[in-house]
């Protein structure tokens, strides 16, 4: 990162400032006293001349590393604990966190384990754990706890520490919660649920260097990885994953997705998943390719619906033709859900190996989805509604076409989403992940 950024800003605070918006875990100011105080404090170094410590600077500057403040407390019973490890588990729980919560569980209740929940940016909250297993009709373990250490900055040696017994084993959600856990220095098991390529949420430095590090070289992680295609990346790109580890494919309950029953619609709908706040989604591409589409009416907006959902930071945009777009944001699971089903055609862009999870949500809610191709990622075997393109906007608007004529092309799509052999069991996806995490030494 420039020494200069966002006008003659500190570097140390532009990174906790904006950081979290730049896709970097770190400190909220606002519920981390001292944090403020040494932001405010670093704002000062240039002017005066002042200096803090290397530890300092490190330990803010990396905050998401830093180790979990713990206790080795002597065992009294035979209870056995998971500790999952996680930034938050807030009232959305989409994707990734979501499916954290349900491999920990479902883990947790096999071996009769406690699973305690510890979140290091925000504090736990149950009732968003207890409400998302209710609504996905899975299990809980019969107990489960909730730690966070979200405040740590706060009180220094002072602060509480989380009681570590000798057959704890933790479960990593990220790379960086990965390395706080190997960076308290336990022996104990390390189970580091990857569901990205996480080295491409950067670029070229420090955070980069470290992920990659972790994936090339961590020997005391059972990696366990989300879907066969980031599981071929890793194969070639990162053998040590593929070496130390095991993959699952995700899974869509036909409970939760299924088409609508509504009928005689008045318009089609279109969902553009949005996400100004994550590069790799490709928003801005996704716009122009949208705008192109327009302008060539291959998707005529008087029988059209545009939809834009996935982030409360897209909004506000007219298309050249003068179309306006609906906009609803980011959902919990449960509104999600519903949503696809009522959606006839999705554009979902991933510059990753990684499909992300709208390609899959639309196939399984009886949709038709566009979205590109990458590296490894080059189709799906499990249901003919998907249509891959180039990352170039004439392949795109294509595929839109494409898209459209399937969607209108009424038998052809039933056909295809009643042949779909997408995976829709979690019990059965997470089986031999299970077996192979009990079998990991």
């Amino acid at each position: 990162m420039n020494g200069d950024v966002k006008g003659k800003m500190n570097p140390l605070y532009h990174y906790i400032k904006y950081g979290k918006a730049e896709n970097r875990m770190t400190v909220n100011p606002n519920v981390t006293p001292n944090v403020k105080v040494e932001i405010s404090r670093l704002k000062k170094i240039k002017a005066v001349g002042e200096v803090t410590t290397l530890s300092n600077l490190l330990s803010c500057h990396f905050r998401s590393l830093q180790p979990i403040p713990y206790l080795h407390v002597k065992q009294n019973s035979k209870e056995k604990r998971l500790n999952l490890v996680t930034d938050d588990i807030g009232k959305y729980l989409l994707g990734g966190v979501g499916t954290a919560l349900l491999l920990a569980s479902a883990y947790a209740i096999k071996n009769k384990m406690t699973l305690r929940i510890i979140t290091r940016t925000v504090p736990a909250d149950a009732v968003n754990y207890y409400s998302f297993m209710k609504m996905m009709k899975e299990e809980t373990p019969k107990k489960v706890i909730f730690y966070s250490d979200y405040d740590r900055d706060r009180y220094g040696e002072s602060t509480l520490k989380l009681e570590v017994f000798e057959n704890d084993e933790f479960f990593a959600t990220s790379w960086w919660s990965a390395v706080a856990v190997q960076n308290m220095k336990l022996n104990r098991k390390i189970y580091y649920l990857i569901q990205e390529a996480e080295t491409f949420f950067y670029p070229y430095g420090e955070d980069h260097l470290y992920c990659s590090r972790l994936l090339n070289k961590s020997k005391n992680l059972c990696f366990i990885v989300n879907s066969h295609w980031l599981w071929d990346y890793f194969k070639k790109s990162f053998p040590n994953v593929t070496t130390h580890g095991v993959y699952f494919e995700p899974a869509f309950p036909p409970f939760l997705y299924h088409p609508s029953m509504e009928q005689n619609k008045t318009k089609h709908r279109l969902f553009f998943y949005s996400r100004p706040t994550r590069p790799r989604n490709l928003y801005y591409f996704g716009l122009e390719v949208l705008d192109m589409a327009l302008k060539r009416r291959i998707i005529d907006p008087s029988k059209w619906e545009i939809v834009f959902a996935g982030d409360d930071n897209a909004g506000g945009v007219e298309f050249s033709d003068g179309t306006n777009v609906t906009y609803l944001g980011q959902m919990n699971w449960q509104d999600y859900a519903k949503f696809l089903g009522t959606v006839d055609v999705t554009l979902s862009l991933m510059y990753t190996p990684h499909p992300s999870y709208p390609p899959l949500d639309t196939l399984s809610s009886g949709g038709v989805c566009v979205t590109n191709r990458f590296d490894n990622k080059t189709d799906n075997p499990w249901c003919d509604n998907i249509i891959f393109c180039d990352l170039d906007e004439e392949s795109l608007c294509q595929g839109l076409a494409q898209g459209i004529a399937l969607v209108l092309d009424t038998e052809r799509r039933k056909e295809n989403f009643r042949k779909n052999t997408i995976p829709s069991s979690w019990a059965d996806t997470f089986r031999e992940t299970i077996d192979f995490m009990e079998s990991f030494r």
